[in-house]
């Protein structure tokens, strides 16, 4: 599976504790679904196709940057952004879907959605849908930005970064290549991102 895959696979294990227990989640859950999302998380439609299931709702989408290599210990370094849109669409005024209504057995609202998530992530190293830890640096929390979507429909996007990192020869000796190739015709393409078994690398402080 790729990174892509496996960090949004891996977000859903560290936020499957808040999903309801009757749904595999832990004592106190109140989150209906928690998924994988490929579309345009600003776009109703989008948003709404998927919300076939129910809300609160939890969406991951993993996007990421081109590589970098490292010049000690052959390492790739690569930005990855994860946009996370909790949403709440219960028949309620759009006060009580952000704050909650304080009733048991209500959803509690978005901000403490939001919090719940906050606490789960920030700071937790990306993991694999089993739980291994991928190399990387902690998440990071970039920003938060209210979507309103529609009457009945509102949510919050999250978005957060992290550096993971790549051990391949294979890449190294294809992007070796290219530059020597590069620099043999007097070309400079440092700075230049290429693609190799599909991850963008960046030419770029080879040593």
């Amino acid at each position: 599976m790729s990174y892509f895959g496996d960090i949004e696979n891996g977000v859903g294990y560290l936020l499957n504790g808040l999903l309801k227990p009757a749904l595999g989640g832990g004592v106190g859950g109140y989150v209906k679904t928690i998924a994988s999302f490929g579309g345009n998380l600003e776009d109703i439609d989008d948003v709404k196709e998927e919300l076939k299931r129910s809300t609160p709702a939890i969406l991951v989408q993993a996007k990421g940057g081109p590589a970098e290599r490292q010049t000690v210990g052959g390492m790739y370094y690569r930005r990855m952004a994860l946009h996370v849109l909790l949403l709440d669409s219960s028949k309620r005024s759009r006060v009580t879907q952000r704050q909650g209504s304080g009733k048991p057995g209500e959803p509690p609202g978005l901000y403490e959605m939001l919090e719940d998530v906050h606490d789960l992530v920030v700071s937790q190293q990306p993991v694999t849908g089993a739980g291994a830890t991928i190399a990387g640096q902690g998440w990071k929390l970039e920003e938060e930005t209210f979507v309103p979507f529609d009457k009945g429909l509102q949510g919050i996007l999250i978005e957060y970064s992290t550096w993971v990192t790549h051990t391949w020869s294979m890449i190294d000796r294809a992007a070796e290549e290219d530059l020597e190739e590069a620099h043999g015709r007097g070309d400079d393409y440092v700075g230049d991102v290429k693609t190799y078994e599909g991850l963008e690398v960046t030419l770029n402080e080879w040593p």
